[in-house]
């Protein structure tokens, strides 16, 4: 059984502990683990035995079979790709190619882009065909991709991009016990690979020179007096989003004593015959809280409702996760222990997460002396415990360069969007894929991200968001403590305890 848990060091900072590095994975593991995943290039390269292998132009695009692949036409003619579960501006999945030439009499790249714009869902979009061959994410970075300029590829996965020598690696992974000293995640771009980058939300990969380029936001957001519009908003979008899956069939969705899952459950009223909810049993203090809070939401509310039991995990489960998930998201101490856990779902459903939901609250956590004052980069290393690496350093003086706002929220914002809810749950998903038919994030939505961003900070800071759309929705939701249990075993016990403690202070 897994007792330690991997994380990131570079060379310089290994001492004593047992460390792995990335190139040992590719002896252990082949690419018969990447269920989900793909790769392009204009080199043919090997295509993974039962993947499937697609050519535009010099392009040659290779994905497992797993992974939707609808076509970018032009006239009828290929232009492109769109990967993944792409919801259109209809607010339904995209189920046939995408035919920009239908669209305006000037078609090129910008066009695509400002159509994908109006898109939500999880996916990558490739245009090669056009005027500027270009790589697209979608609003959140919610299907994650790292790309090598020096050799022409873009993947899902570093173990997808061929290791030119063994001083390739720029981390290792390190086995060791308690929190982690930084966010379980790489920083700026960085990969655990000297040669590979991987591609923030936000910016699209330029196809001809292999660069990263944000093209949004393009200036600083404009704050709204009209909450009660933009809350009408916020709830239309996410039903609809939600709705979009549980149009596909059976649906799973997560359920947890937190906001996020209880915001998510207020926007699907009226879609909760056709979900299942699921909390996963995660051996610890929050996990146990989890537990006993959504089974009391699930009877007071009469949800269709199951607890996914604990199963551990051995060594091999999580050196498999790190590969899964080419080592970008994996070293976290509740994600390596759940692979088991997680594998206990139904692999032909889709699972709904609340990720990249606490924008609408990322204001309580940024603390401010001054907020007149720009949010600098040797500030988000000292909030966050970012590794301040000469690497990191560096990455970061240029992301902030790029960023066209000063707002210190809006860089906070931003900060939260690419590099944690991309850098995490943009490549969290590929590991996991035992557990879902795919996973799904109704926040990962450009034009919802903007509304939720264009809220005044105080209104977000007090939980304004949360607190009016479940009002709006169903009230009745917030008769139950968020983060607490009060009610089962796990509640009566907590209740023993504060009684205990009262006692003995007298």
């Amino acid at each position: 059984m897994a007792e330690h848990i991997w994380s990131f060091r570079r060379r310089p900072d290994i001492a004593d502990g047992e460390a792995m590095w990335p190139h040992e994975l590719i002896e252990r593991f082949d690419e018969s683990e990447l269920v989900g995943q793909f790769r392009l290039s204009k080199v043919v390269g090997d295509t993974p035995a039962g993947w499937r292998h697609e050519t535009i132009g010099a392009w040659h695009l290779v994905h497992d079979r797993a992974l939707p692949a609808l076509h970018i036409t032009n006239g009828g003619e290929p232009v492109g790709w769109i990967l993944g579960q792409p919801i259109a501006e209809t607010g339904t999945f995209l189920t046939a190619d995408l035919d920009v030439g239908s669209r305006s009499r000037t078609v090129g790249s910008d066009l695509v882009e400002g159509l994908l714009d109006e898109f939500a869902g999880r996916f990558v979009a490739i245009v090669v065909g056009l005027d500027a061959p270009r790589l697209y994410l979608d609003g959140a970075g919610s299907m994650g991709v790292v790309f090598s300029a020096d050799q022409g590829i873009a993947a899902s996965s570093v173990f997808l991009i061929p290791q030119t020598e063994a001083g390739d690696d720029r981390l290792a992974f390190v086995r060791g016990r308690g929190k982690f000293a930084y966010d379980p995640h790489l920083h700026f771009g960085l990969t655990v690979r000297t040669d590979v980058d991987w591609l923030l939300p936000n910016h699209f990969l330029d196809l001809s020179t292999w660069h990263a380029v944000r093209h949004w936001p393009r200036g600083p957001i404009t704050f709204t007096s009209d909450v009660g519009g933009v809350i009408e908003f916020v709830v239309d979008r996410i039903h609809r989003n939600i709705r979009a899956v549980v149009e596909t069939g059976r649906t799973h969705m997560s359920l947890t004593a937190g906001m996020d899952t209880r915001l998510m459950l207020a926007c699907a009223r009226g879609l909760i015959s056709e979900i299942e909810f699921v909390t996963h049993e995660i051996a610890d203090h929050d996990g146990r809280i989890d537990v006993a809070v959504a089974r009391h939401l699930a009877r007071t509310m009469k949800l269709r409702h199951r607890v996914i039991h604990r199963r551990p995990a051995t060594d091999r489960d999580v050196e498999r996760l790190l590969y899964r998930t080419g080592g970008m998201a994996a070293a976290d101490s509740r994600c390596q222990p759940a692979v088991n856990t997680m594998s206990e779902m139904d692999a032909t459903a889709p699972y709904i997460a609340g990720t990249g939901a606490e924008i609408t609250r990322m204001p309580v956590f940024l603390d401010l002396d001054d907020e007149s004052e720009p949010l600098t980069l040797s500030k988000v290393l000292e909030m966050r415990d970012y590794p301040a690496w000469p690497e990191t350093v560096e990455r970061g003086e240029r992301w902030f360069d790029d960023l066209p706002v000063e707002n210190p929220y809006t860089t906070f914002d931003v900060r939260a969007l690419e590099l944690r809810a991309g850098g995490w749950g943009g490549f969290l998903t590929y590991g996991y894929p035992d557990a879902a038919k795919f996973f799904f994030y109704p926040f990962a939505d450009r034009r919802l991200i903007e509304a939720l961003m264009s809220l005044p900070v105080s209104y977000r800071r007090d939980y304004g968001v949360i607190n009016d759309v479940i009002t709006s929705q169903w009230p009745e939701l917030l008769a139950i403590p968020f983060n607490d249990a009060t009610s089962g075993l796990y509640g009566w016990y907590r209740s023993a305890r504060r009684l205990a403690k009262r006692v003995l202070k007298r």
